[in-house]
């Protein structure tokens, strides 16, 4: 047999218990004394993910900007642009689900909440799930609620017409910023969208999960202060580089 540690990483959720335990040749493990109860968010991780994604789409633009004349050049740069702005807003419309997830199941409510969205005739959307999670969860006023519904509807959109798309969808449309005529993938997952769907749900995250007045029991709270703590090495990436986060507003 051998010694395992386990290592206190970022989205990694630790409850009492030893941080040494013993795994045994079938892979499974024991601990001495009080059992050890492991957790794990992958929202900072997604969101890691879609700033990675984004710097690559941005790149790809600035170049693109650059080699404009050169139209084989252009189009080469605008797909990897497309590809990098695509898994950007996926990765951080996964982000939000994740937010959503760890913010439902510490609700006192939660089991109600799903059983409405179940007895729905029509279903209730993703979006609408998730917007509804956070209103209830946080002490959000209207103006904010709906805000906040507005930014999640958006992302999600996004996300669904890279899992989705339309396949009548055929036409060519003209890009904002070269001014071709291209396929509309190209416009819709540039650099520009990914950076401000990242921008917002940052926003979303980090608004919900500052301010201790906003809290509707201490489950909530706790994950939240566990999750700002795991982001906010991003968010200050992205002051840095971008200037800061709630300069635009959502």
């Amino acid at each position: 047999m051998s010694k395992g540690w386990i290592i206190s990483g970022k989205g990694l959720r630790i409850g009492v218990g030893p941080t040494t335990i013993t795994i045994k040749n079938d892979g499974t493990f024991e601990s001495n004394g009080v059992p050890l109860l492991l957790g794990f968010d992958m929202c900072p991780h997604w969101i890691d993910i879609s700033y990675n994604h984004l710097k690559t789409a941005l790149r790809m633009n600035r170049l693109g900007i650059r080699e404009n004349e050169t139209s084989s050049k252009v189009s080469m740069l605008l797909e990897k642009e497309f590809i990098a702005g695509m898994q950007s807003i996926t990765a951080t419309c996964t982000a939000i689900d994740a937010f959503f997830h760890g913010t439902l199941k510490n609700l006192d409510n939660s089991d109600q909440l799903r059983e409405q969205w179940k007895s729905s005739k029509k279903g209730t959307a993703r979006y609408k799930r998730v917007a509804e999670t956070l209103r209830q969860a946080f002490k959000l006023d209207d103006k904010q609620a709906k805000n906040f519904k507005e930014t999640i509807r958006l992302i999600y959109d996004f996300r669904d017409r890279v899992v989705h798309p339309d396949s009548t969808q055929k036409g060519v449309v003209r890009h904002p910023e070269f001014g071709y005529k291209v396929e509309w993938r190209f416009a819709a997952f540039r650099a520009i969208n990914a950076k401000n769907a990242l921008g917002n749900a940052l926003q979303v995250i980090e608004h919900c999960c500052v301010h201790e007045s906003h809290f509707r029991n201490k489950e909530v709270a706790s994950y939240c202060k566990a999750l700002h703590k795991d982001i906010k090495p991003t968010i200050k990436k992205w002051n840095r580089a971008y200037g800061n986060l709630y300069g635009k507003g959502i």
